[in-house]
This record gives structure tokens, sequence and C-alpha cells, in this order.
């Protein structure tokens, strides 16, 4: 049912270098952290209990706040007898539809890429079309 993450080798070796450069602030920072709740259990207790509160205040504004808002969409073209809901709606999927084909185009690039790693030896054609493909992933 659950299938074991493999990660890659430089996947691997980044993540160790970010811990190398980054792991003795990461943990000079979690030791001011710890340092602070001990000495401050009463405001840090305080503080979390407000912003709990906060938050909940503001998702009971949005939740129970005015109904009467109308919120539209820039540039979705509204036709008539369609609601405001359903112009989202069709602008969600065509921003679902865009992202999805752009995730394809770079899935196919992905395994041609790969597949021109695996040669041995790289045609002139090859290098041509790995430098435009460059070109086009800079814009």
């Amino acid at each position: 049912m659950f299938r074991k993450i493999h990660f890659r080798l430089a996947d691997k070796r980044f993540l160790s270098e970010l811990n190398e450069a980054f792991g003795p602030i990461w943990n000079w920072c979690l030791a001011k952290c710890r340092l602070v709740m001990i000495r401050y259990p009463r405001p840090v207790f305080t503080v979390m209990v407000l912003s709990i509160g906060l938050s909940l205040m503001v998702l009971a504004g949005d939740i129970f706040g005015g109904k009467d808002k109308v919120v539209r969409s820039k540039g979705a073209p509204m036709a008539s007898g369609m609601d405001i809901g359903a112009a989202g709606f069709y602008q969600g999927l065509e921003s679902i539809s865009s992202t999805a084909s752009k995730i394809r185009q770079n899935m196919e690039l992905n395994q041609r890429v790969d597949s021109l790693l695996k040669k041995q030896q790289l045609t002139h054609q090859d290098s041509l079309w790995l430098s435009k493909a460059l070109k086009a992933m800079e814009r």
C-alpha cells in the first residue's frame, strides 16, 4: 500500500550540504528559543493563546461576516446570466488545465534530457537541442 520514498544521490548530497551549511545556525536558533521558553513560560504561553484567539476571530469574521460582499475576478468575462461563482469555477478550470499542460511539457522535456544524458556521446543536433531547451527554460 505504501511505497518507500527513494532519494536520488544528488538529493542526498544537496540535503547534507544544506545541513552542513545551516545546521549550526539552526541549532543556535533552537537553543535560543528553548532558553526563552524555559525562562519566560507565562509570556510565551500568553502570546501563543493570543495568536490562536486572533486567528479564530479572523476566521469567524470570514465565516460569519458580510455575506453581501461580491468578489469579482479580474479579467474574467461575464456572460449574461452566468453566476459569479460559475465564472470563477471556469477560470479555475482554465488555470488547472494550463498548469497540467505545463507539467506535461516539463515531464516530456525531462524524459528527453534524461535520454540524452544516458548517451555516451552527444551529436551536434543533440547539443543544439539542449541549448535551445535551456534558453527556453530561462524565459
